[in-house]
């Protein structure tokens, strides 16, 4: 339920999550161009899927994309501590994928999610609040699975 009281004693700083970050957009970069390549009247639409993909399949699987795990930080619930479900992982990705597909100012929603990251208490972007998620350094969540302080 979105706006659920964050139980996760620590998010992930700033400096793990914006090169995880970087790194899942090069790897998916390399997917979209071989898909454009292949696909050319497809181009969008299947870069589009291979990123939702991409992001609520490995997200509900472990809480990592690859650049997450190369950071070691993870999704997780707010509620469980654990990888976010599979409907959560799906609300996240969607979210975040969606404000890139709105015309001119696709771009400014991003920056403004990055800045309200900055700003936040919680360090919680909008894809993670309406999904109730958050990201973790992967210790945090080992030493306390639950993600709730004892």
């Amino acid at each position: 339920m979105p706006g659920t009281i964050l139980k996760v004693t620590r998010t992930a700083p700033l400096h793990l999550r914006v090169p995880a970050a970087i790194l899942d957009i090069a790897l998916l970069a390399v997917v979209v161009d071989v898909g454009e390549t292949l696909t050319a009247s497809w181009g969008h639409l299947v870069a589009l899927v291979s990123a939702h993909l991409y992001l609520w399949l490995l997200h509900a699987h472990n809480g990592q994309t690859l650049g997450k795990r190369l950071m070691r930080i993870k999704v997780v619930s707010t509620e469980s501590g654990r990888p976010p479900s599979s409907q959560a992982a799906a609300i996240r990705s969607g979210v975040f994928l969606a404000t890139l597909l709105i015309p001119v100012f696709g771009w400014f929603v991003g920056l403004v999610n990055v800045i309200y990251l900055l700003w936040s208490r919680k360090r919680l972007c909008y894809h993670d609040r309406l999904a109730d998620t958050a990201v973790v350094r992967c210790r945090e969540a080992a030493r306390n699975p639950a993600g709730i302080p004892p």
